[in-house]
């Protein structure tokens, strides 16, 4: 790769830790940290993927779990709309589903006598 990819990286990527968000060089992003930004915050730096990491952007979309068919119809329904707050919506909606299932099939821990190992 050439140099000038490089000064972007660490560029960006200084932009990231000044933000507080877990940085590309992790090549991981923290999901709960993400989440729990104030949605304006979250919108922000997805907006800085769709113009800087497009590819960085799809793979938290799938790390989430976001519905390519819910976000394509979105962003299609709502043209004029700001994507990264169409997005981070998303986001935001999905992480409320995924704590509310988390929490109807919550185990005791306790696991029966006869079902031990």
């Amino acid at each position: 790769m050439s140099s000038i990819f490089y000064i972007l990286y660490d560029v960006f990527d200084t932009q990231l830790k000044t933000r507080g968000f877990c940085t590309f060089r992790d090549m991981e992003y923290d999901i709960r940290q993400l989440v729990q930004r104030e949605p304006a915050e979250l919108a922000a730096f997805l907006n800085e993927l769709i113009n800087r990491d497009f590819g960085g952007l799809i793979r938290l979309l799938y790390r989430l779990d976001i519905s390519e068919t819910k976000l394509r119809s979105i962003l299609a329904d709502l043209p004029q709309e700001d994507a990264g707050v169409l997005i981070a919506s998303l986001i935001l909606e999905r992480e409320a589903q995924k704590q509310k299932s988390r929490e109807e099939f919550k185990q005791s821990g306790e696991i029966p006598e006869d079902e031990r190992w």
